[in-house]
């Protein structure tokens, strides 16, 4: 989903990434059901999408990740930030 996805050894990061998004996508229902949330994304980001649905919010939520992982994966050293 994400490529070269780090999780700063921080559980709820990798399992929302890893697990709670490709879930998403396994039980979403387009045609009946498009603005159904069918998971929760425990990790917080740092934009509100508490009025996207569906896969406007997954979509918003990928972003928020894709922009965080490029901050602290290219611009910083991510060894260093898993040793904070």
């Amino acid at each position: 989903m994400i490529v070269r996805f780090y999780d700063f050894v921080n559980l709820a990061y990798n399992e929302t990434v890893t697990k709670k998004i490709p879930a998403f996508f396994q039980w979403y229902d387009a045609r009946f059901y498009p603005q159904s949330n069918v998971i929760a994304l425990d990790y917080p980001i740092l934009i509100q999408i508490q009025q996207q649905q569906g896969i406007d919010a997954i979509y918003e939520y990928i972003k928020c990740i894709k922009y965080e992982q490029f901050l602290l994966y290219v611009i910083f050293d991510c060894n260093g930030i898993s040793n904070l």
